[in-house]
């Protein structure tokens, strides 16, 4: 993005170096001690490497490391060369206080005289004779330009501490999982009490575990059959028991799982919607309303269901040219941005049209892509570019035709980066399927860079799907912002992401405000339907008696160990140096000589021996 440095390196491993080239020292970002910047030519793209040298403030110029560097004005003509001359290039300073002075100062150019109108000829008058000029006329200053940020944006996150948690919370033992998950599909979906993924076999397996028995699982475990290849599955987050599962017959089921969890083989659907015709691929619940469900199709289709009457179709969005890739609510429910492979990002108001309301140009890669909501004017899509590089790009929701916000190559890898946004931290976590990580960045969509890293998890073993719980499981006495649950082969590991803090005994109200109660609905279907939107509840997390972060008594600065530096007191010269040495010496020595103790003591007399 123009305007914005490279603060990081991007190292490019998914093709062979063809050659690197150097950029000069004046096109270098000097405030954020750029010391040298490399292009890297690939066989299809052209990768920048940043180094930068780390400094505790970048507020002010470095002068050590950046010296003198060549004007880039030539010393000599070609002629001057030929007839033997020889001069140094000229030096520049790269201090950007200097150089901008110097551009504020206008070259004198030559100009040819304007014609004095005619006047009476008089005697010449002498210098010392002419009226002076009168003064120019007094102007108020004007009030000096703010400067532009020129240090390093940093989060608060950067330092987070991501780690499993104990064995005795994983569920072990995993037999029979499903290796063939559609890209589409984030494969796995996870609540509060239960965790649910696909398994390996005919029919269309699904397991449905609770969270609360952890352990070594049986060999052979119920499941939930759909009797077709699942494609894509969604957990109620208003009712912990309902899944909604979207298989190749084009039919969304929905079955309910017992309170006390599956004892044998779920089978029998609640509800069963049809109206698709062709493979269903995608399948999400409405954030605000109860009962209301959204799908898409590989017939470029999306319908929105209301369930509370069986499972009726309500509205059908139309103007997909290829297959959608994904789709999102807004905050409030009101609108639906979708992400298809004809490389376009389209904006729904469900209720008032059946047609886009926005559109504009979205990642120019098919491999696959996500999309989010960051807050009601900006997406959040992941996704790929034409190389298959993937790529974090920020759009502005109020006009799709506009450029991109912000737009951060990440790296190369088959792997769609699936997002996990956090609306309270402002942190969005992406897991991609066989990797062993799990990257993480603050996002900022008013202020520049727009994306902040944060210290990412990282494992042998790779992933084969992540899901990341609400925030009433975490715990914040140990500043724990989010937890996830990460799906092997073998395996559901939670993890913890903690920031550390120097007052832990502190609530940081900072880094929890008020969360959104997303398991509560705040709509039924048919007000949601009928125009309404409601309001989201929040939440309190702070526990009972722990006290806020921001009203903790300040601390005074704790007393330096030694003086300043101009404190002459603790400075000796050497004659007293030398004399404090003698005394010492002095003192030893008749320590030696004094008298030892068994010679100070009295003995017996001499008449006592004859005893």
């Amino acid at each position: 993005i123009p305007g914005e440095p490279l603060f990081r390196s991007l190292l490019f491993r998914g093709e062979e170096t063809k050659g690197v080239a150097i950029v000069p020292k004046r096109a270098l970002f000097v405030m954020g001690c750029e010391v040298v910047r490399l292009l890297q030519l690939t066989q299809h793209s052209i990768v920048p490497i940043s180094y930068q040298v780390p400094r505790k403030s970048y507020r002010e110029f470095h002068s050590d490391l950046f010296p003198d560097t060549s004007s880039g004005e030539p010393a000599l003509a070609a002629a001057e060369w030929f007839s033997g001359e020889n001069k140094q290039v000229t030096k520049a300073t790269l201090d950007p206080a200097k150089t901008s002075k110097e551009a504020e100062i206008p070259k004198a150019k030559p100009s040819k005289p304007e014609p004095m109108p005619k006047k009476a000829v008089s005697p010449p008058e002498k210098e010392s004779a002419r009226a002076p000029a009168p003064p120019p006329p007094v102007t108020e200053p004007s009030p000096a330009p703010s400067k532009p940020f020129a240090g390093v944006r940093v989060s608060k996150f950067r330092h987070t501490v991501s780690v499993v948690m104990h064995p005795s919370t994983h569920i072990d033992g995993l037999r029979g999982l499903a290796l063939n998950v559609p890209s589409d599909s984030n494969g796995i979906q996870a609540n509060s009490e239960r965790v649910a993924f696909p398994l390996a076999g005919s029919g269309g397996r699904i397991a449905v575990l609770d969270l609360d028995k952890p352990g070594r699982l049986p060999s052979h475990i119920p499941f939930v059959e759909n009797s077709v290849p699942v494609l894509d599955f969604a957990m109620n987050p208003f009712d912990n028991c309902v899944i909604a599962v979207a298989g190749d017959d084009a039919k969304i089921k929905l079955f309910r799982v017992p309170r006390g969890g599956l004892t044998e083989v779920v089978d029998t659907p609640e509800i069963v919607l049809r109206g698709h015709y062709d493979k269903v691929n995608l399948v999400q619940f409405h954030p605000t309303a109860q009962n209301v469900l959204v799908t898409a199709a590989y017939d470029f289709t999306v319908k929105i269901w209301d369930l509370s009457s069986g499972g009726e179709e309500k509205i059908t969005l139309e103007g997909h040219s290829d297959e959608i890739f994904a789709f999102a609510w807004s905050l409030d429910g009101s609108k639906l941005a979708t992400v298809s492979r004809d490389k376009t990002i389209r904006i729904y108001d469900p209720r008032k049209s059946t047609t886009p309301i926005r559109e504009g140009a979205g990642p120019t890669g098919s491999r696959g892509a996500r999309i989010a909501w960051v807050s009601d004017t900006v997406l959040f899509v992941s996704g790929f570019d034409k190389q298959s590089l993937r790529q974090l790009i920020l759009y502005n929701a109020e006009d799709l035709s506009a450029d991109p916000i912000a737009l951060l190559p990440v790296d190369s890898s088959p792997a769609i980066l699936v997002p996990f946004f956090d609306l309270d931290t402002m942190v969005v976590h992406l897991a991609g399927k066989g990797e062993t990580n799990i990257k993480a960045f603050e996002i900022l969509p008013d202020k520049s860079p727009h994306f902040l890293e944060v210290a990412p998890f990282t494992t042998t073993s790779p992933q084969q799907a992540v899901a990341f719980l609400p925030k009433t499981v975490c715990d914040v006495r140990q500043v724990e912002y989010a937890r996830a649950l990460r799906l092997t082969k073998a395996s559901v590991e939670p993890i913890q992401f903690r920031v550390p803090r120097a007052k832990p005994q502190y609530f940081q109200d900072d880094i929890f405000p008020e969360t959104r109660i997303v398991w509560e609905p705040v709509l039924s279907a048919q007000e949601w339907l009928q125009g309404s939107n409601g309001q989201v509840r929040r939440l309190d997390l702070r526990p009972e008696g722990m006290k806020l972060l921001s009203k903790a008594p300040k601390e005074a600065p704790a007393a330096k160990k030694f003086g300043p530096a101009s404190d002459s007191a603790r400075f000796k010269s050497n004659k007293e140096k030398k004399d404090e040495l003698v005394a010492a010496v002095a003192t030893k020595l008749e320590e030696q000589n004094a008298p030892l103790p068994q010679d100070e003591m009295e003995g017996v007399d001499d008449d006592e021996w004859d005893d």
